[in-house]
């Protein structure tokens, strides 16, 4: 009984001590004024309780690794901060910056105010985890085991493929059956079918390589965290299960980024994939026969090499009004001969401003639009390899839009 309140006790502790060190970087780098405005204030009432809820899931999921650990303490904080590090400051920024063009008119130093604040947060969080856990004598042997570098490197090249498909399949069963998310990052209502999503993301090459890299980092952190544990293999399972989970955790704290309903999306999904992805992570570590890595990275040449029709074309269907905004991006591979703007948009009043930017970051099309009635739209672009961006703009305008982006190659146009 008095072990199970001490218990108690401690997790309470870690958990007030989770928000205040959460608090403490907001006080030295504030939110930016233009962030403030942004602030939902309802949504911002139900944020403390959801903090504490979030803050209690982190503290039973800390308070189960240093039960479970034999580090030292000095060690167990340097392999503490790096993976806490990857995970949250790093892992945050890479996945702001790739998806930069969704976060409408955020600049980039935000990005970095928030990596900073997630930097300050779980280096004194890893502080203080480092100091609670239980005191290692330096009389006391841990036996050292020694590195295959070939087969970690291989389990780790394995974790980022897993990654890259569960990030997809949860991405698309998940977060992008919510029509808030398809809206938010593409301006587009309709879904695609699950084949034809998938091929818009590997036919992307910058997709597919900062979404594997994201997932061989985690890979790494996962090794740290298997690293400090010292216990069965289901109960490390479960450990890591949580601790990736609370990547998608806090996913659930209201934020002047995400709309509300794109954060519930992407917290359920986030969650839900992070807690299996982290118990599959332990359960590579801890697989005993050998990888073979040449035939990891053959195997994914093959798959990453099928031929198959890609999709062709992109662009709105869409009811817009007062103040909305879209975005959709096309990637052009280098088989591509011109790209083509057809379609056409109306106005029942007020303006839009349509543009088409082109991989270098030039406007090669803009069409600002402010009396009633419809405009057709029929433009061709010599093609450039990378990814062309329609958005369009509503300036107090209400209408509809119809414009799709296509893909001519020189087979095509008869050459």
């Amino acid at each position: 009984m008095k072990n199970k309140l001490k218990s108690i006790l401690i997790i309470v502790a870690i958990a007030i001590v989770f928000v205040i060190f959460f608090m403490i970087p907001t006080l030295i780098i504030p939110v930016s004024d233009d962030l403030l405005e942004r602030i939902n204030p309802q949504e911002m009432q139900s944020f403390f309780p959801l903090l504490m809820l979030y803050s209690l899931y982190m503290s039973v999921t800390y308070f189960l690794l240093l039960r479970n650990t034999e580090q030292k303490r000095s060690i167990l904080f340097i392999q503490l901060l790096l993976a806490h590090f990857i995970m949250y400051p790093l892992m945050g920024l890479l996945e702001s910056l790739f998806w930069g063009e969704a976060f409408k008119a955020v600049d980039i130093n935000e990005f970095i105010r928030i990596f900073l604040r997630f930097l300050i947060t779980f280096s004194l969080f890893t502080g203080f985890l480092s100091l609670l856990s239980k005191k290692i004598s330096s009389n006391d042997h841990v036996p050292k085991q020694l590195i295959n570098y070939p087969q970690l490197a291989a389990k780790i090249f394995v974790i980022g493929l897993i990654y890259f498909i569960v990030y997809n399949l949860f991405g698309y069963f998940i977060a992008w059956q919510f029509e808030a998310t398809r809206v938010f990052y593409t301006g587009v209502i309709e879904k695609l079918d699950f084949f034809e999503a998938m091929w818009q993301n590997i036919s992307n090459p910058a997709f597919v390589f900062v979404h594997i890299f994201r997932g061989i980092l985690f890979g790494f952190a996962g090794y740290m965290f298997h690293k400090i544990l010292k216990c069965s293999r289901s109960k490390k399972a479960l450990i890591m299960a949580l601790i990736f989970g609370g990547f998608g955790f806090q996913i659930v704290l209201p934020n002047p980024l995400l709309p509300e309903m794109v954060r519930i999306s992407h917290f359920i999904e986030t969650t839900t994939s992070m807690l299996l992805f982290g118990a599959i992570v332990s359960l590579v570590y801890s697989y005993k026969k050998s990888i073979n890595l040449p035939a990891v990275l053959l195997l994914a040449f093959l798959v990453s090499s099928c031929q198959k029709e890609p999709i062709r074309r992109f662009g709105f269907d869409t009811d817009f009004g007062k103040n909305s905004q879209g975005l959709t991006i096309m990637h052009i591979g280098c088989c591509a001969d011109t790209i083509k703007l057809t379609g056409e948009y109306s106005m029942a009043e007020g303006k839009v401003l349509i543009e088409l930017i082109d991989p270098t970051g030039e406007t090669v099309f803009s069409s600002y639009y402010n009396f009633p009635g419809s405009l057709q739209v029929n433009e061709s672009f010599s093609a450039i390899s990378g990814n062309w961006k329609l958005k369009y703009k509503s300036l107090e305008g209400e209408g509809s839009i119809s414009l799709h982006l296509s893909i001519n190659t020189s087979k095509e146009a008869g050459y």
